[in-house]
C-alpha cells in the first residue's frame, strides 16, 4: 500500500486492470466563480472524502463556465489519462457535445450525453410539491417562477412546479439570461419561486437598494438549491435543498460503480430534498 500526499493522504491498493501500485484516478471539473463556490463546494468535499476512502486520487480542473462559450475549436477537456470524470455544476448547457472514453458523473447536470454522464441532483418533482405546499400555506393565489433559461436542470424544476401548481392557480414563467437584470417584485399576493439561489440573492440585494427593505419581509419568497443556508452574507430566505455533501459522496459512488464495471449503464439519480423555512 502507498500513501500519496497532496490534498490529502490516499492509500492505494490493487484493482482489476491496474498494477498493485496504481489507484483509481478521477478528474474533477469545478468552477472558480463566486456563485459556484457555495453548495458545490460542499459536494466537492463529500466527493473528496469518498475518493480518499476508496483509494482514488483526484485532479482538479478549474474551468469557469464562461470558458465553455469559447469559439471554435471546442475546449479540449484533456481527460485521456483518467479512469473517470466528474462535473460539478451546470456544465451540460455549456458543452455542445462530450466525447469521453471514461465514465462521468455530473452534479446539477441534466443531459446524459448518449449515456456518458450519470446526472445527480435534487428531485424536481418533490421540490415542486414542497414549493406548492409552501405557497398554499401562505395563501398565495398565483406564483411567479424565475429560472435561468440556459440550464436544463433549472428549466426542469420550473416545468415540474408549473405542472403541480396548475391545479391551484395561475403560474407565470420568467426566464433570465446568463447575465440577468435584477427582477423587482411588485405584487405581494403573488409568490416568488427562484429556481436558483444566486439570482434570488441578486434580486434581494437590488430590492434592498431600491426600497431599503428586505424582499422576504414584503413577499413570499422561496428558492431551490439551499444557497441561503450555506453562503455567508446571503439574505435569509426559505429554500428547498438537499445535503450537498452527501450528493458529492453519491456522485463518487456512482462513478466508482461504473469504473469497476465498464459495461455498467449510466443512471439518473435524484435525491429527495426538504423545505427549510425561515
Amino acid at each position: 500500500m502507498i500513501l500519496r500526499h497532496g490534498s490529502g493522504a490516499y492509500v492505494a491498493g490493487q484493482r482489476a486492470g491496474h498494477s498493485g501500485a496504481d489507484a483509481w484516478h478521477v478528474t474533477v471539473f469545478v468552477s472558480t466563480e463566486r456563485h459556484g463556490a457555495g453548495y458545490l463546494s460542499y459536494s466537492l468535499l463529500g466527493f473528496q472524502e469518498a475518493a480518499m476512502l476508496n483509494n482514488c486520487s483526484v485532479t482538479f480542473r478549474k474551468r469557469d463556465y464562461y470558458e465553455f462559450y469559447a469559439p471554435e475549436p471546442p475546449l479540449n477537456l484533456d481527460v485521456s489519462a483518467t479512469d473517470g470524470v466528474a462535473f460539478l455544476g451546470e456544465y451540460d448547457y455549456r458543452l455542445r457535445d462530450l466525447s469521453l472514453t471514461a465514465p462521468a458523473v455530473g452534479i446539477e447536470m441534466e443531459r446524459i450525453f448518449d449515456g456518458i454522464v450519470s446526472p445527480i441532483s435534487l428531485d424536481p418533482m418533490t421540490a415542486a410539491q414542497l414549493a406548492a405546499a409552501y405557497f398554499r400555506k401562505h395563501g398565495k393565489r398565483a406564483v411567479e417562477v424565475l429560472y435561468f433559461s440556459g440550464a436544463p436542470v433549472f428549466r426542469r424544476r420550473a416545468e415540474c412546479f408549473r405542472l403541480v401548481w396548475n391545479e391551484f392557480g395561475p403560474v407565470g414563467m420568467k426566464e433570465y439570461p446568463l447575465a440577468p437584470e435584477p427582477f423587482l417584485p411588485t405584487d405581494p399576493d403573488v409568490g416568488l419561486l427562484f429556481c436558483g439561489g444566486s439570482y434570488c440573492e441578486t434580486c434581494a440585494q437590488y430590492y434592498r437598494q431600491v426600497t431599503g427593505r428586505s424582499m422576504p419581509d414584503d413577499f413570499t419568497v422561496l428558492s431551490i438549491d439551499g444557497k441561503a443556508l450555506l453562503m455567508p452574507g446571503y439574505t435569509q430566505t426559505s429554500t428547498i435543498s438537499i445535503d450537498w455533501r452527501a450528493a458529492g459522496e453519491t456522485a463518487f459512488q456512482e462513478l466508482l460503480r461504473r469504473m469497476r464495471n465498464p459495461s455498467a449503464e449510466a443512471r439518473r439519480i435524484y435525491i429527495v430534498p426538504k423545505l427549510n423555512e425561515i
